[in-house]
């Protein structure tokens, strides 16, 4: 199917407005999209967007927080002390979040050997392993780049997976065993490179596709993902991503299989001041919508163009 418009779009006030809180029986979701900038160059602005979270866990029902990856812009030790300060925010006031590896994010950008010891050293297991909502990852040990999480949020199951950067054949195949096997929950899956700027799903030709980095033919695009993985399950309803620069917003949705519709969804604002000045995505849910909602916390502004603010019909 072609890039598709979100269905009902929201009228633009004359000047930048607050977020709409969520409705009983809602609860939010939050997307962080590349932080690289913020993690070399701005750290406020990266700690400024899990405040904002911590601060307003209740007032928008925050449930959970998924990263699309590219959370530092290198290696670099100091880089990984600003994202780790950042997180830090989230695991003193205990919201669930699942972080997705970048490119940037490997020891080398899109390392042939995916070597993680800044990523794992920052982020292993071990961080996680005390909650509940943690179910654990990919087989290799001491790595937390692929990994999923399970929720019950008012009595409904919910299931949180994270993948890597172009993920390989094994890990495409753990994570349909573990979609199977939680094929009752409500899944959503954030990965760094699926949707591309202007809505089509990565393929082959296109720009940054993970198969043109030094991982080769086996990484997964988001076609090769949405044939292996996403459009098998019924129960997977939506993809998160982020990774391309021109636009820097994108919306698409399609049929799977059995008909369940998926939603994808892109951005990635880090060409914009700043390296986007911390926006960040709030997706509320609840009776059958999805509403989607942007917002700077270091500007103080809600973004208020139909390819900010938009609701989807699940």
């Amino acid at each position: 199917m072609e890039p598709s418009t979100p269905p009902e779009m929201t009228t633009a006030p004359a000047r930048p407005a607050e977020l709409d809180p969520p409705a009983a029986g809602e609860f939010s979701l939050v997307f962080l999209p590349d932080t690289q900038i913020y993690s070399a160059n701005y750290p406020a602005l990266f700690t400024a967007q899990t405040q904002w979270i911590a601060d307003n866990q209740a007032r928008y029902n925050i449930q959970a927080v998924l990263h699309v990856g590219d959370v530092v812009d290198g290696n670099d030790p100091r880089q990984w002390a600003n994202a780790d300060a950042a997180i830090r925010i989230l695991d003193a006031v205990e919201i669930p979040y699942l972080i997705a590896i970048g490119n940037h994010d490997y020891d080398s950008i899109g390392d042939a050997e995916r070597r993680v010891t800044g990523f794992n050293a920052t982020f292993p297991p071990a961080r996680y392993t005390a909650h509940a909502w943690w179910r654990g990852g990919f087989y290799e040990a001491g790595h937390s780049e692929n990994a999923y999480c399970r929720l019950t949020i008012a009595g409904a199951e919910y299931l949180l997976l994270s993948l890597e950067f172009g993920p390989r054949p094994a890990v495409v195949a753990w994570a349909n065993a573990v979609l199977e096997r939680c094929h009752d929950h409500w899944a959503v899956l954030c990965t760094h490179s699926f949707l591309y700027d202007d809505g089509a799903r990565v393929g082959p030709g296109a720009a940054h596709n993970p198969k043109i980095y030094p991982l080769g033919a086996t990484a997964a695009d988001g076609e090769d993902l949405w044939r292996q993985l996403v459009s098998r399950h019924a129960n997977l309803h939506w993809v998160q991503s982020g990774h391309h620069i021109g636009g820097c917003t994108a919306y698409r949705a399609d049929a799977g299989r059995d008909g369940t519709i998926v939603h994808q969804v892109f951005a990635n604002w880090q060409l914009h001041t700043r390296g986007g000045d911390g926006r960040l995505r709030l997706v509320t849910l609840g009776s059958g919508k999805a509403r989607v909602q942007t917002y700077s916390p270091a500007l103080g502004q809600a973004a208020v163009e139909p390819q900010d603010k938009f609701t989807v019909t699940l």
